[in-house]
């Protein structure tokens, strides 16, 4: 697959899914242009953890078809590769032509879109256009945002335009990458490194504990420092687009950090891995000078002691053997028999969990 935007990165997570082999070539130095660096390069590990062939700074001079059917691809590096299909996701322009608006004097752009106020209006003043010939900002809903604002201007009586600010979207690769608002460097562009803080955490989400899939999820959260305000959000895990639709409701009423910190989360979910375990260090340290001493304390605890029960189960858990049959059974009996792990009290014996276990519950929720 030669591209490296929204269609480009779908279809080859599509692909892999289905079985291919798939490589991904792309000229530039990293896929997804224009969006947040850090979300970026998440979803250039997890594709490459998938077995994807991402081949950056690279590109196609030439494809030929082999006498078997194949293609064979010469890049300007003078390198070959073979595949059984080529796919170009390298974009498209606005189809213009032949429909007569040069003749009727429409101003049009270098690419061929065109150029109109923010009613959707061109400068002949009976012709309008919406979506994404008038290349503003290329996506299905606010396609269908602008053709709602032109209606209801020219024929309802509630002149208003599209609102291009905080807008949610998804790119759905493996897993599905939502943002909203601002990227990192176009915060710190706007505001300021001094008034910008960064809030990010990469983990393996619950479901896949038991799983051997290399599938992470990540979250960053940008703020503006002198005001809370969240102004920036990029997730990247299986449920993205369901959650940025509604961080981007909370986003455009204004949400501050502060806000995000008070919303019980919802368990099991990866959102509540975040508010549970992150948030409590990472509050700490932004909001430093809001807490008392003693509440700063609980941050702490509260912080290290999620982190040591999560130790304590992936310890746990990593005891459950691979396979199964004789050596299944017979590592079983020993686990019963308090043999693994260092005989009674070993972290294999059930004594010795259940101990643990209810020392740390203990001790959390004495606290908390």
């Amino acid at each position: 697959i030669v591209g490296g935007g929204y269609i480009a990165v779908e279809f080859a997570g599509i692909f892999s899914g289905y079985g291919s082999d798939v490589s991904l070539v792309y000229r530039g130095g990293l896929f997804l242009r224009g969006f947040d660096e850090d979300a970026r390069k998440f979803v250039a590990e997890q594709y490459t953890a998938r077995g994807i062939d991402l081949r950056f700074n690279a590109n196609i001079a030439k494809v030929e078809k082999n006498d078997d059917g194949s293609l064979l691809a010469t890049y300007e590096d003078g390198s070959q590769m073979t595949a059984d299909t080529i796919m170009y996701a390298t974009g498209r322009l606005p189809k213009t032509k032949n429909l007569g608006l040069e003749e009727v004097g429409v101003k049009m752009g270098k690419k061929g879109e065109v150029i109109v106020n923010e009613y959707s209006q061109t400068n002949i003043e009976n012709i309008y256009c919406v979506g994404d010939a008038t290349d503003r900002m290329n996506l299905t809903p606010i396609a269908l945002a602008e053709g709602h604002c032109f209606a209801d201007t020219e024929f309802g009586d509630n002149v208003r335009i599209a609102s291009y600010d905080l807008v949610p979207t998804t790119i759905f690769c493996q897993p599905p990458l939502g943002t909203c608002g601002l990227t990192e460097a176009e915060a710190r562009a706007k505001f300021g490194d001094e008034d910008v803080v960064i809030f990010k955490s990469s983990f393996k989400p619950l479901k896949h504990t038991l799983t051997d899939s290399p599938e992470r999820a990540f979250y960053k959260l940008i703020v503006q420092k002198s005001t809370d305000k969240v102004v920036g959000a990029h997730l990247c895990e299986a449920s993205a687009g369901e959650v940025i639709q509604l961080m981007g409701v909370a986003m455009k009423a204004g949400a501050t950090k502060r806000n995000f910190d008070e919303t019980i989360g919802v368990h099991p979910t990866s959102v509540c891995d975040l508010f549970a375990a992150v948030s409590a260090c990472l509050l700490l340290v932004f909001n430093f000078a809001r807490f008392s001493s003693s509440a700063c304390l609980r941050a702490c605890i509260r912080f290290l002691s999620l982190l040591l029960i999560r130790i304590f189960l992936a310890s746990c858990l990593s005891l459950c053997p691979k396979g199964g049959g004789a050596r299944h059974d017979a590592h079983a009996v020993q686990v019963k028999r308090g043999r693994v792990g260092g005989g009674r009290w070993g972290w294999g014996a059930p004594r010795a969990r259940r101990f643990f276990f209810f020392f740390f519950f203990f001790f959390f929720f004495f606290f908390f």
